[in-house]
C-alpha cells in the first residue's frame, strides 16, 4: 500500500510520525500569512462546535506541523524530524460532503538538518514511489514560507 511505502520511507529517514487533530481554529490560517483570498480559507464549518478552536475541518497540515516543532523547540529539544500522513477536507460546492484528501507534511528543524536532508528524504519517497522525474524548483509566490528557501515540486 502506498500508506506503508510513505511511513517506511519516513521513518527509514529517521523521521517520527505525528498526528494531529482534523478540526482545527480559523486563526491558523493568519499564522501561516494565508491571503485573504486563498482558495485554502474556504472550509468545512462544524455545525456544532465545542469552541472557536475546533469550529472547522482542516484544509491545510502546515499549522499543526509548525506547532508541533515550535511547541518542542520552546522545550529545548535540539531537534525534530517528524511527518504526518494525514487528511485535509476541500469543500465541494453544492455537495454535503468534502473531499478528503490525503497529505505528507514533513517538518524539520535542528543544528545539522537543513534543506538537503529534506530534500533526500523526498528524492528517497519518490523513488520507492517509482517517480524517477521530478525537479525542485525555487517557489517565491507563496506567503506561507521564506522566499529565499521555499522549493516546489514539478514534474
Amino acid at each position: 500500500r502506498m500508506e506503508d511505502i510513505i511511513r517506511n520511507t519516513m521513518t527509514g529517514c529517521g523521521l517520527n510520525e505525528a498526528y494531529t487533530l482534523s478540526i482545527v481554529s480559523p486563526k491558523v490560517f493568519d499564522q501561516i500569512n494565508l491571503r485573504e483570498d486563498d482558495p485554502l480559507r474556504k472550509t468545512v464549518v462544524i455545525s456544532n462546535p465545542m469552541g472557536e478552536d475546533f469550529s472547522i475541518l482542516r484544509t491545510t497540515t502546515i499549522p499543526d506541523m509548525l506547532k508541533i516543532l515550535s511547541i518542542n523547540n520552546n522545550r529545548n529539544i535540539p531537534e525534530a524530524k517528524l511527518f504526518e500522513l494525514s487528511y485535509v477536507y476541500i469543500p465541494i460546492e453544492n455537495k454535503q460532503l468534502p473531499d478528503e484528501r490525503q497529505i505528507l507534511t514533513l517538518g524539520l528543524y535542528g543544528n545539522d538538518t537543513d534543506f538537503f536532508e529534506l530534500k533526500g528524504c523526498i528524492e528517497e519517497l519518490l523513488a520507492n514511489m517509482g517517480i524517477n522525474k521530478a525537479e525542485f524548483k525555487p517557489e517565491t509566490e507563496n506567503p506561507t514560507f521564506h522566499p529565499g528557501r521555499t522549493a516546489k515540486l514539478s514534474d
